[in-house]
């Protein structure tokens, strides 16, 4: 009985082991120049995006409402993959916060796609998309990671959380000023391309919305002013 217990002790120990390697080969990272990014260090990078955000029914339902918007995320790179997403920015400049904030704006979306149900958007509406979760002055940012998948060609996805969002607030014509939020885990798969990292959505995930679920896709390029960034 104790050769049992000893064998089953090592081989517990045998796969802990492997699962700890297995974890760190399947971890991504930011690399400045080549070299990664040390612990302590933050380096600012900005995002500048082009996404669809999609509004289904449901589940692999059909679609109630897509929007077509661009901005600019500012945020910072850490050592192990990690990454701070701290603000967002119309390409016009404007701070874009959170529903209810004082001192921002909300980012203007256009309407490409709806069903024109009694509260859907209106077809080439300009319609108000804010954060969620996300406003630097009291402390809340959107923590990104970058993991490498195990299986196939090498593929690096960078994981949004699952607290991250955003809320839609638009005219429908028939139930007057609705508003819709959409919470949930987003991932991107990140290419090193030339001036910096592409990371494009497909559609991946569904986020969790007050009205049916929500879907993005649409690419953005992270960089950094005079230096080579990449993953690795």
């Amino acid at each position: 009985m104790r050769k049992i217990q000893v064998l089953g002790l090592v081989l517990f120990a045998v796969f802990a082991v492997s699962a700890a390697v297995a974890s760190a080969a399947f971890a991504g990272e930011w690399l400045e120049d080549n070299n990664p990014i040390l612990a302590g260090e933050e380096l600012p990078v900005d995002t500048e995006w082009a996404l669809k955000l999609i509004n289904l029914t449901g589940t692999g339902g059909t679609v109630l409402v897509e929007l077509e918007c661009s901005g600019l995320f500012e945020g910072d790179l850490l050592a192990g993959g990690v990454g701070l997403i701290l603000d967002l920015y119309s390409l016009g400049g404007e701070t874009i916060g959170s529903l209810g904030d004082t001192n921002t704006l909300p980012l203007a979306c256009l309407v490409i796609k709806t069903a024109g149900g009694l509260g859907d958007c209106l077809l080439n509406d300009l319609v108000e998309v804010w954060t969620h979760n996300l406003n630097l002055e009291l402390g809340a940012v959107w923590e990104t990671l970058i993991e490498l998948m195990a299986a196939g060609a090498e593929e690096f996805l960078l994981d949004l959380p699952t607290y991250s969002g955003y809320e839609v607030v638009c005219e429908t014509g028939f139930l007057g000023l609705q508003e819709n939020l959409c919470e949930g885990l987003t991932t991107a798969v990140l290419t090193n391309v030339a001036g910096g990292v592409l990371g494009v959505a497909n559609q991946i995930e569904e986020t969790l919305c007050n009205v049916g679920t929500g879907t993005i896709s649409g690419e953005g390029l992270t960089s950094i002013a005079g230096k080579t960034l990449t993953v690795s």
